[in-house]
């Protein structure tokens, strides 16, 4: 558990690193604010595309290599960042970055199935959404720390992360398995199936109930990952802050994560309250945004906290939700979160790209950030239409998704 929870802040450092020192990067490669919206989003559509990768390698090769390939990708494509001379080096790095995490997500869900017990998830689940916050918290604050103790180098900055995630990658080689002593008879003996059932993408393909979550997860995506790739840019240009001054006001977003997944997680042990909490999430984000966007002083802090909450409450929920659904296994988990997560970084990619093209123009980028958090609106009414989880059998849920539909 403590590597699954180490690689996932790792994974986060470098995802968002970028974002604390957004100014820095667009100077030095002389760039526009499209084209470094592509810097954040391209790890997001190559997060998509190698999902698949990542179900496949939980089938076919077990868990503990899925996950090592996993991370020595990412460490691989992250030291690369030290040696950018032009965007084209940077976009390949984070492609790089994005293979490894797309290898990486799916196995960890796959792990947290075959390592706990349905009454353990919920629990799990949440210290793994809290490490996400505190992991994105930390990518602003450590990044931009880096970049002031290298002397303003923001390639040694968002570089030096590749050495300690390499590093994990080897200690998991050497004590990482594919199955746990303790665990039940059934779940070893699921876990030890997965290499023998190559259809489980398929199956999970073919649920209606998956294509509602990932309908909901693109809307919230959509917000998340404009909020942490522009927030910071936004402070510093159009609130007029400091590089270091906006990052530490940022960072309340992520932070205030933390206790909205410790909140949302622990009701989420109620199975009946899962589909409420997880359209509530994204109601909260709607209330945050206007007091962010449109507030002066503390009320731009109050927001940053209440939309910060909201982002982070579906996380928790959602996984919890996908693993207490009847008949589940931890290769059709990873299936789900094979189908969920392309979704989830689908609106990655497009996102910082439309909000950086629209924020260039007369309309700005307050405005475009403000229109584009009622997304969530989206969410919220997807959500809305989920089953709620109790002791249903997945072919009822599975009508009445489909009758939902018609």
């Amino acid at each position: 558990l403590t590597i699954i929870l180490l690689v996932q802040f790792q994974l986060q450092l470098v995802t968002f690193a970028p974002a604390a020192v957004a100014s820095p990067i667009i100077s030095s490669l002389q760039l526009t604010r499209t084209e470094f919206g592509l810097i954040m989003s391209v790890l997001n559509i190559t997060i998509v595309i190698c999902q698949v990768l990542g179900s496949v390698l939980v089938d076919r090769v077990g868990l503990r290599l899925g996950l090592f390939s996993g991370v020595a990708l990412l460490g691989i494509g992250a030291a690369m960042l030290l040696g950018v001379h032009s965007l084209t080096f940077l976009i390949f790095g984070r492609v790089l970055q994005g293979i490894g995490i797309g290898v990486c997500y799916p196995v960890m869900g796959a792990l947290i199935m075959a390592w706990f017990s349905k009454r353990e998830q919920p629990y799990i689940n949440t210290v793994f959404a809290a490490v996400t916050f505190v992991g994105i918290g930390a990518a602003l604050l450590v990044t931009a720390g880096l970049f002031r103790w290298f002397g303003g180098s923001w390639r040694h900055a968002v570089g030096a992360y590749g050495f300690s995630i390499l590093a994990t990658a080897l200690v998991w080689l050497g004590i990482g398995r594919n199955r746990v002593e303790n665990a039940s008879a059934d779940q070893t003996s699921v876990a030890g199936a997965t290499a023998r059932n190559p259809s489980s993408l398929s199956t999970a393909l073919a649920m209606p109930v998956v294509w509602t979550l990932a309908i909901g997860a693109f809307a919230i995506s959509w917000v998340y990952n404009m909020y942490f790739s522009f927030v910071p840019l936004f402070l510093e240009s159009g609130r007029g802050m400091s590089l270091a001054s906006a990052n530490r006001l940022a960072s309340l977003l992520p932070f205030s994560g933390v206790a909205g997944v410790i909140v949302f997680g622990v009701l989420a042990t109620r199975a009946s309250w899962r589909k409420h909490l997880l359209w509530t999430s994204c109601a909260v984000v709607i209330l945050g945004s206007i007091a962010f966007f449109f507030g002066e002083g503390g009320m731009t802090k109050a927001g940053l906290l209440v939309a910060g909450f909201g982002l982070s409450g579906f996380m928790p929920v959602l996984n919890t939700y996908i693993m207490s659904l009847p008949s589940m296994t931890p290769s059709l988990v990873a299936a789900f979160v094979v189908v969920v997560n392309a979704a989830v970084y689908l609106a990655g990619f497009i996102s910082p790209l439309a909000i950086g093209w629209l924020s260039q123009s007369s309309f700005g980028l307050r405005n475009t950030l403000a229109l584009f958090s009622w997304i969530e609106l989206v969410a919220v009414l997807m959500f809305m239409r989920l089953p709620a989880i109790a002791s249903v059998e997945l072919s009822e849920i599975e009508r009445t998704n489909a009758s939902a539909q018609h």
